[in-house]
């Protein structure tokens, strides 16, 4: 009986490697072919999490969400997107600096800092080898 248990294991094993393997590979970690892995971040120094009136961005799906109440002072949306996305990242500040930076692939691409306001506007860009660029509106 141990010899059919470890055999039935040996055989299941053999047959998940090769399934993990396919599972975790792609580009981006996670991206398919023509996406690229997509992180607003906000900032804030000199001021709490009260100090933020309001956020506003851009999802996956293109949709406009505003977030007003914050629990901390970094705050990060992430997704995945596709080449000629519109990306987009507001916030409305009352006290303190603010910096919102974007995000393609882990690389930091652009950030804006401002007082009470600042934003981020544009478009992705993934060419056929999968390298994300971020074109300023």
């Amino acid at each position: 009986m141990k010899k059919f248990i470890r055999q039935y294991a040996l055989v299941f094993l053999a047959g998940l490697i090769p399934l993990l393997a396919v599972s975790c590979g792609g580009s981006g970690g996670g991206a398919d072919d023509g996406e690229a892995r997509v992180r607003y971040q906000l900032e804030l120094e000199d001021g709490g999490p009260e100090c933020v009136s309001r956020i506003q961005y851009r999802t996956e799906d293109g949709d406009l969400r505003t977030e007003r109440d914050l629990d901390e002072t970094d705050w990060t949306y992430s997704f995945y997107a596709r080449d000629g996305a519109a990306l987009y990242l507001d916030a409305d500040i009352d006290c303190g600096r603010v910096t919102l930076s974007l995000y393609l692939n882990g690389s930091r691409v652009t950030w804006e800092s401002g007082y009470s306001r600042a934003t981020i506007e544009g478009t992705l860009r993934v060419d056929e080898e999968n390298n994300a660029t971020f074109e300023e509106n």
